[in-house]
């Protein structure tokens, strides 16, 4: 009720006593949990609004068909329901066991992440730096925040930056079989953030 997903209503029992309270859902949201050793992540997400039609063009091509059929229709038969129903489960199923096969992947390589970090930063804000970078790959860093958590002042933090920068670099020179040069400001690092700048 506090995060707005249900209202409660007061309503008059119908057999005498004291009131009942009924609680109607608000939104429409899907809660994702994925656990595994190297894994946690809880995801609520909303489902997006409107017709059938309206949600076509983020539907998968081969559901489009019933998208059509059942739009501007107020009802449609029970046979033909469980028909639509049937099919859209298989294709929900397909992708559950897509999503399934690349969170397993995902976790693979975390894995294999966690014990190089262990075994290539010692120290112990180097590890939470690379962590954080683990945690979102597609997303720019959030310094300032980290900072606070590793109680660490300006200059301390930028100091650790170019230490997990120089030991980027040579892991990706070592990978790529030769030296690589780069400017401080090069996208190679974008993911480090613009605390310095």
């Amino acid at each position: 009720e506090q995060g707005n997903f249900v209202t409660k209503l007061k309503v008059p029992s119908e057999k005498g006593g004291p009131p009942r309270t009924i609680y109607t859902v608000q939104e429409a949201l899907s809660i994702r949990i994925d656990l595994g050793p190297d894994l946690f992540n809880c995801e609520q997400r909303k489902l997006p609004s409107g017709g059938p039609m309206r949600l076509s063009n983020k539907l998968p091509k081969d559901t489009h068909n019933v998208a059509e059929l059942v739009s501007g229709r107020k009802r449609i038969s029970v046979s033909e329901g469980v028909t639509h129903i049937a099919e859209l489960n298989q294709v929900i199923e397909r992708l559950d066991n897509e999503r399934d096969a690349l969170i397993a992947l995902h976790q693979h390589i975390r894995n294999r992440i966690s014990q190089g970090v262990d075994s290539d930063f010692q120290q112990y804000e180097e590890r939470a730096m690379i962590h954080s970078i683990i945690e979102a790959p597609e997303k720019r860093l959030d310094l300032e925040l980290l900072s606070k958590e590793l109680q660490l002042g300006q200059r301390q933090v930028s100091e650790l930056i170019d230490e997990v920068r120089a030991k980027l670099q040579r892991q990706i020179s070592q990978r790529a079989g030769h030296v690589i040069v780069t400017p401080e400001n090069s996208d190679l690092y974008w993911w480090l953030g613009d605390y310095k700048k």
